[in-house]
């Protein structure tokens, strides 16, 4: 009842732990028939009628006489120093769990959890306006220092953007590029991603020529359209003012702790050659503006001269331009002769030349120019890097018309905790009116469902000592923990209302409970504990996404086995006190009317 919600919930939570709650669903409900069905038949098989128990039987045996005995009678003493007090144990209960929820800021938040998957991504761009000659030359030096790392597979390297090409999307310069780093995986080799990420850092920071190199691991962010962990997006009117804005963030988010780089989508330094055509002069010698800067394009950029044909392929373009040393300054290109109708003139003639700084890249989004500060991190919570990102942006005056928003994780975060918030309430209603056919009482449920902040109380705790952050697979594990801790207090219950129906007295039917059913609430915590260890302990590549899910299991389950086997039977008994006298306050009313 607790995971079907998760599966059709929508939206990002959906596509991602849809694949992981169905599966669950699926094999409890199988797990349910192999109950009712092999079990009883293979039951008179395994229990003998005379028990000559063998080597591991004899173990258990022992076990059970040394161990459990001894933790039964624990849990009983436990269970009646609770019914005596219960204005302590609730005071008790409340503090722990206040106390355990105001850590949650300390755990931090996040998506999904930072993942060694052994590829590095490092996005660069060069210094602005240098060739792509010697944008390549910087390109060679780093990846002189990527081919000494140990355990490296593959690189993959692109450079620079298709000549005389318009980007619509994500455009690129030809001082920019990315480098994809493939890596064995972290078992066969000795440092972590984050180690080797640290150690390329260094080493471009002394490349010459190199403007930023961002440095991060594939599937850092949730999301292929989020470019970064943190993504401040400014947004307005006049590029200058953006620019002006911009360059003051981007100093204070080196202020952030948690971020390894921070770099801008553009910048305000390019150096542009303007040309201003003089209308007259272009009429007075007969040429359009079009045709002059046809001509100029020509020059700079080269045009096609002729095309060497091979057979059964692509030709290849042989492409004619000036010498660069008759282009590389504005004098010179002043003195380019432009074909008119009515001769050859100097450029300089037809207008004038200026040199002009502009952005590297023209972004927009929502009819505004926009102007993003890029943030990456390792393992550091989103939320602290939200919380640092706002501190030391917040005294930032903006100009009328200018806003600052957040574009990064903290955007897709947000959304999926709402999202996982409205399954785990629709899986606890549904959980609930599952139990009220099932117990035949609308109060009962209430007395199952409240051993489920014991097992958050856990789960936060462990998160916090496993040095873990609250992601979208620790939310599932609450949800899932909801399921299990519920089951352990049914067999409470269950055995309660049994003993009170055949005449047993409230503390006796209590106890007895406690007492029989210690075994199986154990047996349950263990071994699902048992199972989520490997998860845990991340012995797979990629368990690192799944690791918080078994943290907050395995947390909650050992505090909320110890607290259900206390509190469930206290808090039987003040309900049962609230359901008696409300029935008491309901006769009683009754009487005086019929009076």
């Amino acid at each position: 009842m607790v995971l079907i919600p998760i599966i059709f919930i929508g939206g990002y939570v959906q596509k991602v732990m849809a694949p992981l709650a169905l599966p669950m669903c699926i094999s409890l409900v199988a797990s349910y028939i192999v109950s009712v069905t092999i079990i009883p038949l293979a039951a008179p098989i395994l229990l003998r009628a005379k028990l000559k128990p063998n080597f591991i039987e004899r173990l258990a045996i022992r076990f059970d006489e040394k161990v459990m005995t001894a933790m039964r009678q624990f849990f009983v003493t436990a269970a009646k120093t609770a019914l005596k007090h219960k204005a302590l144990f609730i005071m008790l209960a409340i503090i722990m769990f206040i106390v355990s929820v105001r850590q949650m800021p300390l755990v931090g938040r996040e998506v999904q959890a930072s993942m060694d998957t052994g590829i590095i991504k490092v996005n660069f761009e060069s210094d602005t306006d240098m060739s792509l000659v010697d944008t390549e030359q910087v390109v060679s030096q780093m990846e002189a220092v990527i081919l000494k790392l140990p355990g490296l597979e593959t690189i993959s390297t692109v450079v620079g953007s298709e000549s005389g090409a318009v980007s619509f999307g994500n455009g690129k310069l030809p001082q920019a590029g990315n480098i994809t780093i493939r890596l064995v995986d972290h078992f066969h080799r000795q440092q972590d991603i984050w180690s080797i990420e640290n150690y390329l850092r260094q080493e471009f920071a002394s490349v010459p020529g190199l403007k930023y190199a961002d440095v991060f691991d594939y599937g850092a962010t949730p999301m292929a359209s989020i470019k970064a962990s943190v993504d401040v997006m400014i947004s307005g009117p006049d590029r200058k003012m953006l620019d002006k804005i911009g360059q003051e963030i981007y100093d204070k988010m080196y202020m952030v702790g948690g971020l390894t780089s921070v770099s801008r989508s553009w910048s305000y330094d390019k150096q542009e050659a303007l040309f201003i055509v003089n209308k007259e002069r272009c009429s007075l010698y007969e040429i359009s503006p079009l045709a002059v800067s046809r001509q100029l394009a020509a020059v700079i950029r080269g045009n096609t001269g002729s095309t060497y044909r091979i057979e059964g392929e692509d030709g290849i373009m042989f492409r004619v331009e000036y010498p660069k040393d008759r282009r590389d300054d504005l004098t010179k290109l002043a003195n380019i002769y432009i074909i008119t109708p009515k001769g050859a003139v100097p450029l300089q003639t037809l207008g004038t030349l200026s040199l002009q700084k502009t952005p590297t890249l023209i972004t927009r989004q929502g009819l505004q120019n926009t102007l993003d500060i890029y943030g990456y991190r390792e393992k550091t919570a989103i939320t602290h890097l939200d919380t640092g990102v706002q501190n030391v942006i917040k005294d930032i005056e903006l100009p009328a018309g200018y806003s600052i928003s957040q574009e990064g994780d903290i955007k897709p975060m947000t959304d999926s905790f709402k999202s996982l918030g409205v399954a785990l309430a629709i899986g606890l209603i549904l959980l609930y009116f599952s139990l009220v056919p099932a117990f035949h009482s609308f109060i009962h449920p209430f007395t199952i469902m409240s051993a489920i902040p014991f097992g958050v109380i856990g789960g936060i705790w462990l998160l916090l000592a496993t040095g873990k952050h609250s992601s979208m697979s620790a939310f599932v594990g609450i949800i899932l923990l909801a399921g299990i801790v519920v089951k352990n207090s049914i067999l409470l219950i269950d055995f309660i209302l049994q003993a009170r129906r055949r005449g047993d007295p409230m503390e006796k039917a209590i106890l007895d409970s406690v007492h029989m059913r210690t075994r199986p609430i154990v047996m349950t915590a263990l071994g699902t504990a048992a199972g989520m260890v490997p998860i845990a302990l991340q012995w797979a590549v990629g368990l690192e996404r799944l690791s918080p899910l078994a943290v907050v299991t395995i947390g909650g389950l050992m505090v909320s086995t110890f607290l259900t086997l206390v509190y469930i039977p206290m808090l039987f008994t003040l309900f049962e006190q609230l359901k008696a006298a409300f029935k008491h306050g309901c006769s009683f009313f009754t009487k005086n009317r019929t009076i």
